[in-house]
């Protein structure tokens, strides 16, 4: 799955030059993939610094139009990060051996068992011991509800499940064909008429169902990028001030224009796509730029570690989330609240990831190979 802290690095340039020496060649696509382990660190962190606002923490003696806010409120592009990062890690995967069922296993494998060992607890304690019904258990863990019940706590999760399952095809129709871009580009175009004849034709579904259909140009467009990094592609180097200055753009469209009609939400999840992309590629430009020193070396290591889990603290901080915002949650703005539930998201995070990556070890320890082969 894309969230393994193994990366696909291709390029031989990448390993030969650093830093500046290498951007002034032009930009390497595989630029992101070199620096993907803390990329993933990166959006996982800004998502759960978002989330302070749900506690109420909003820093508000600066006034909500303060940057520190707008730059805490603009992290659910972190989201729209990790959808490019799974894309091109998607395609990655699937090339090297494209074997549906074997894909969709690594896949279901990957996602499912943090899935069911954090959220499953949550859960079966809600539902199966404090407010018993075996229902609300099952539609829960069945991971429907946000199809079918407007249940958005692990919507992420639903969509990239749904991903994995249509990937060979998007990959079929997309990827293994001749004029990739423009088949891609077609495919994100019918998308959008696809958001807006569903916003128009049924607004209760799309009001909830917006936040995944919105964001598949996004990972549609990582899914190319893994493509092109893939055959060893290079950008000219102007193309990294054009990444720079289109950023604050962004920033300034996002927060600072007015949006009226029922485009609003489709235009601000764009925004937050192209934020995404660009972001990524500024986040990989600054850590090359950083070099190989003790310094660089140690904030890679750290935003790694947390790139190694992401997927763990994904769904541990919100579980942690949900279980403070029901039980605890009271009026007023909750700092002391937010930094103990993202403390222990970690730990949890930590516990569960170490646990899942020792597991197949065991596995082969406790049953030996030639025995599983009979």
């Amino acid at each position: 799955m894309v969230f393994t802290q193994k990366g696909f690095q291709v390029s031989q340039t990448v390993k030969e030059k650093h830093g500046l020496a290498l951007l002034k060649e032009g930009l390497p696509l595989d630029l992101i993939s070199k620096h993907r382990n803390a990329l993933f660190g990166i959006s996982i962190l800004w998502i759960v610094i978002f989330h302070s606002h749900g506690y109420g923490v909003w820093l508000g003696s600066l006034g909500k139009m303060n940057i520190i806010n707008l730059l805490v409120l603009y992290g659910n592009v972190g989201v729209d990060i990790f959808l490019l990062l799974s894309g091109m890690g998607l395609y990655f995967s699937f090339k090297k051996n494209e074997q549906i069922i074997p894909f969709i296993k690594r896949r279901l494998i990957r996602v499912l068992p943090p899935v069911f060992i954090i959220w499953g607890v949550v859960w079966g304690v809600r539902f199966l011991i404090l407010t018993p019904s075996l229902q609300a258990f099952l539609q829960r863990i069945l991971l429907m509800r946000f199809w079918l019940k407007n249940d958005g706590q692990i919507w992420f999760v639903n969509f990239i499940l749904v991903l994995y399952l249509l990937y060979p095809i998007i990959y079929h129709y997309l990827f293994d064909k001749k004029h990739a871009l423009a088949r891609v580009l077609i495919a994100i175009g019918c998308v959008f008429v696809f958001n807006f004849a569903l916003q128009y034709a049924y607004p209760a579904f799309w009001r909830y169902a917006e936040i995944a259909f919105t964001r598949i140009p996004i990972t549609l467009f990582g899914c190319y990028l893994g493509k092109m990094i893939y055959e060893k592609k290079k950008l000219p180097a102007f193309l990294s001030l054009i990444i720079c200055a289109g950023i604050p753009l962004l920033f300034y469209l996002r927060f600072f224009t007015v949006l009226n009609g029922p485009l609003h939400v489709i235009w601000l999840r764009t925004m937050l796509g192209l934020g995404g992309l660009l972001l990524a590629y500024l986040f990989a430009i600054i850590l090359e730029l950083l070099g190989t020193g003790r310094i660089a070396k140690i904030v890679t290591i750290a935003l790694s570690f947390f790139g190694w889990m992401s997927l763990e603290l994904y769904l541990s901080h919100f579980a942690m989330k949900n279980v403070y915002t029901i039980y605890f949650m009271k009026d007023g703005a909750h700092l002391s609240g937010y930094f103990a539930s993202a403390a222990i998201a970690i730990v949890i995070a930590v516990l569960v990831r170490f646990a899942l990556d020792k597991v197949p070890i065991l596995f082969r320890k406790v049953i030996p190979v030639h025995s599983v082969t009979k």
